[in-house]
């Protein structure tokens, strides 16, 4: 009877342990890639947006000159003319102070927000709208601005006259076909949702706060069965040692993921990043450092427990021994 007891509380154990891994990921998915403070917190300690515009003003230029390239069936960079090189590296530029870091960090922040509506089941599909209109405004008068400012050697380069500088700048952005706005869903409808962003979204169901309630339930019964089978206090004996070995085995999956990530990266996995590879070890720190957070509370419970379970039998005992003498 002994034997199967124990053999009970081992399994019971196992289970606690497992579910104690799921419990630990879905409060640490709440607390990063399901929360939008997470969101807003990362792009301020990491300075993401500004790090994102600033690759994507370092390559835009060379990107608009492979659009050209492919509109003009010319595989080689040497067959445009200089003129033309200089008038996109204008635009780029010229689209970098438009479109600045606050927007573009305003739009990120917009969009995950619609993200996360439908993955909580807030929205039934995406309401995101960004707003283009005031962008191009900008867009319009630096673009004449910086036009005006070119020596007019450049300008005859460009083959633009200095009298026709606006309706030039006018024609350009008539060209580029900017809209006003970008509805997100019709964006979504015409490109189609990618099978690894509705993995994402089934997965970003699962983790909803549902989830941990189902997992209270769980632990409650476990717990419940552990007193049945060593009695209270060595159920809570039980229960307290599983939990504490469930958060050391998540903190040390956590540090084992740092070390990897970080290795991999380092050693080349980032060479088509837009982004300063610096940035992104930061932002994967941070995140780990968020969740870590929870294995090392889930460790102090679990031995907390485990200590009730083992002093409240001696605290009591003394208090008998007191009384009666």
């Amino acid at each position: 009877m002994k034997g199967i007891k124990t053999f009970g509380l081992i399994l019971i154990s196992i289970i606690l342990i497992f579910s104690g891994f799921a419990y630990q990921t879905c409060i640490g998915a709440q607390n990063t890639v399901l929360s939008p403070g997470y969101y807003r917190d990362i792009i301020k300690e990491t300075d993401l947006a500004a790090n994102i515009h600033a690759g994507l003003c370092e390559t835009m230029p060379e990107m608009m000159l492979q659009g050209m390239q492919q509109d003009m069936e010319s595989a080689e960079t040497e067959d445009v003319p200089e003129q033309i090189k200089e008038r996109l590296s204008l635009i780029a530029g010229v689209l970098g102070r438009a479109f600045d870091p606050q927007w573009l960090e305003e739009q990120i922040l917009l969009v995950i927000d619609d993200v996360l509506a439908l993955f909580k089941g807030e929205r039934d599909e995406f309401a995101a709208v960004i707003d283009l209109r005031e962008g191009k405004e900008r867009m319009a008068a630096y673009l004449v601005e910086d036009l005006k400012e070119l020596m007019p050697k450049q300008l005859e380069e460009m083959e633009i006259q200095p009298d026709m500088i606006e309706p030039v700048a006018q024609q350009i952005l008539l060209e580029m076909d900017i809209p006003d706005r970008i509805h997100l869903n019709e964006l979504i409808e015409d490109e189609g949702v990618p099978p690894e962003m509705e993995e994402i979204m089934t997965r970003g169901h699962l983790l909803r706060s549902s989830s941990t309630a189902v997992l209270y339930i769980v632990f409650a019964l476990l717990l419940l069965l552990c007193c049945l089978l060593a009695g209270i206090f060595g159920g809570l004996k039980w229960f307290g040692a599983s939990s504490a070995i469930s958060g050391a085995a998540f903190f040390t999956g956590l540090m084992l993921l740092r070390h990897t990530f970080v290795n991999r990266f380092e050693a080349g996995l980032h060479g088509e990043m837009p982004v300063n590879p610096e940035i992104v070890v930061n932002a994967f720190n941070y995140t780990i450092d968020r969740i870590t957070v929870i294995p090392v509370i889930t460790i102090i419970t679990g031995i907390l427990i485990f200590a009730g379970g083992f002093l409240i039998p001696i605290i009591r005992a003394k208090q008998k021994v007191k009384a009666e003498s």
